[in-house]
């Protein structure tokens, strides 16, 4: 298992890639393991202005603190920046 990571770690990441494939697996575990993930990173990606907490509100049906959560999830792996 391990000569396969590092063959898919010297396939797919650059060498002057300072962060580990674990960082880049992590990062691609938090934005699509849950669909709500998925579906914030989709509604800001398509926004052209952004969008503020309302919107993203009315846009998934979150309430604020499960969005509060979410968001914070992105921000953790910086996908967002908030």
């Amino acid at each position: 298992m391990a000569d396969i990571l590092e063959q898919a770690e010297s396939d797919l990441l650059a060498d002057d890639n300072p962060l580990p494939l674990e960082h880049h697996l992590r990062v691609l575990d938090v934005a699509v393991s849950a669909p709500v993930r998925f579906a914030l990173l989709h509604c800001l990606y398509t926004a052209d202005n952004g969008l503020s907490r309302t919107e993203l509100a009315d846009s998934t049906g979150l309430d604020g603190d499960e969005l509060d959560n979410q968001l914070h999830l992105l921000m953790d792996v910086n996908l967002i920046t908030g």
